[in-house]
């Protein structure tokens, strides 16, 4: 049986953030979760401009990755290496 209709699109055609470095994971999560920035960051409570700063720099305040890990339902574990 041949579906007919129409194929709604991915909303988050590119998130390219080359310089994202071990954020790579959250904006990697970001994508399969079919969530904009915008989206994400008005679900996070925070402006959207902090969520892309951290994506293009990979810097990220432990609160802003709190929040985010909380909406996009991950869990953080944290390993302290001695160095």
């Amino acid at each position: 049986m041949e579906q007919k209709g129409t194929v709604i699109p991915s909303r988050v055609v590119s998130m390219d953030y080359p310089d994202a470095g071990q954020l790579a994971g959250l904006v990697e999560c970001v994508r399969r979760s079919n969530m904009t920035i915008n989206a994400l960051s008005r679900r996070m409570k925070v402006s959207h401009h902090t969520v892309d700063r951290a994506f293009e720099t990979g810097d990220i305040k432990i609160s802003v990755l709190k929040r985010m890990a909380c909406v996009l339902g991950i869990k953080v574990q944290w390993v302290w290496i001695p160095i």
